[in-house]
């Protein structure tokens, strides 16, 4: 139990259920099968992988991680959820100022029924923007749905939710289950991408513009990429007022949309092997413009380093410099050198050094 300042990076507390009471509490690249209980603290969690959260008046980060099992958060405000996958999903009641931003909620298998993934009672401004949600059925039964919204709380009031940029897509209906649901609460519904459209949504609403129904093209769902293929209807097709892109163009629906950061660590849920042998893959999409994603493999933990050079040899830009625990990773390029100006078009190369692995990649930049 944690009741200061606690720590934990780099380490595997298998068969371990954290406590943090009137503490502050960072996890960094930590395995964490169990649960993780904290009350009245602060959170700071990224690169690490969580059984399930049961939280009361707390406030934080969690990014860049995997929450496997069902959670719950009472009372917790100003709580920020980016960039992590979400296998399950949570309930939040008497919240405020929560934010979900890029992150991917999916099963490991579609065949697995969902009743729910976000639920909120009497949770008010909470923003779900540029999230992907995809491969699952829906559980029968009626107020089963993607995102609920409700009144309750201890003080019995309703719920506010402004839910825009996102995907929700290659998702099985089931009989009297929604994508959006809302009693006595408000839901703003701009700029989505919804499986069915406006037949998913029930209760309480406002449908604004921007939204459309058609097939984002994701690059491998099945596999679990979520990356939009060129030519995708989600591409430039977010809230133009929202945050452009990294290739500084209007905003994306979906996970990868909007300023997320260029380092992704992909979840490694515990039934799925570790990469046995390190590997750079082809870059995608090749030719690109401006914007192109690159993962590589790494098996054991080492220090990484992954730049992009002319083909004379130049390095011009350094997308990773540091030390990354065993996984499937993947670095942005947005075509833009380490100041910042964007590149010309032609052939690049990008290299990674792991321990002592090398390999070397070419790719085309278009105009």
């Amino acid at each position: 139990t944690n009741t200061g300042s606690s720590t934990f990076s780099y380490c595997d507390l298998e068969g371990v259920s954290l406590n943090s009471d009137k503490g502050t509490l960072s996890l960094d690249h930590a395995n964490l099968e169990e649960h993780l209980t904290v009350n009245n603290s602060t959170v700071n969690i990224s690169y690490t992988n969580i059984g399930r959260i049961y939280a009361d008046s707390t406030t934080g980060k969690i990014q860049n991680s995997n929450i496997e099992y069902y959670s719950s958060y009472q009372n917790c405000d100003e709580l920020e959820f980016t960039n992590n996958h979400f296998n399950r999903g949570a309930t939040f009641s008497d919240g405020n100022n929560l934010v979900f931003k890029n992150n991917v909620f999916s099963t490991e298998n579609i065949e697995i029924e969902i009743s729910r993934f976000l639920r909120f009672f009497g949770c008010s401004n909470v923003l779900i923007h540029n999230n992907t949600f995809s491969n699952f059925k829906m559980a029968e039964g009626e107020g089963h749905s993607i995102i609920e919204a409700q009144i309750g709380g201890d003080n019995d009031v309703p719920s506010s939710l402004d839910v825009r940029n996102n995907i929700f897509w290659n998702i099985v209906d089931a009989s009297d289950a929604s994508i959006l649901y809302s009693t006595e609460s408000d839901i703003k519904i701009e700029y989505n991408d919804i499986q069915r459209g406006k037949d998913e949504v029930y209760g309480e609403y406002t449908w604004g513009e921007g939204n459309i129904d058609e097939d984002p093209l994701f690059v491998d769902s099945d596999n679990g990429d979520f990356q939009l293929q060129i030519g995708s209807p989600c591409i430039d097709a977010g809230d133009p007022n929202s945050s452009v892109d990294r290739d500084s163009t209007r905003n994306d629906m979906g996970a990868y949309g909007g300023f997320f950061v260029g380092i992704i660590d992909i979840p490694m849920p515990h039934d799925i092997p570790m990469p046995h042998e390190f590997f750079l893959h082809q870059n995608y999409p090749n030719p690109f413009n401006p914007t192109t994603t690159i993962n590589y493999d790494l098996p054991e933990q080492a220090q990484v380093t992954l730049g992009i050079y002319d083909l004379l040899g130049k390095q011009i830009k350094t997308l990773v410099n540091q030390s990354q625990v065993a996984g499937s990773k993947i670095a942005v390029w947005d075509g833009t050198d380490n100041l910042g100006r964007q590149v010309s078009a032609g052939v690049y190369l990008y290299r990674i050094k792991a321990g002592e692995f090398t390999q070397t990649r070419k790719m085309l930049l278009l105009k």
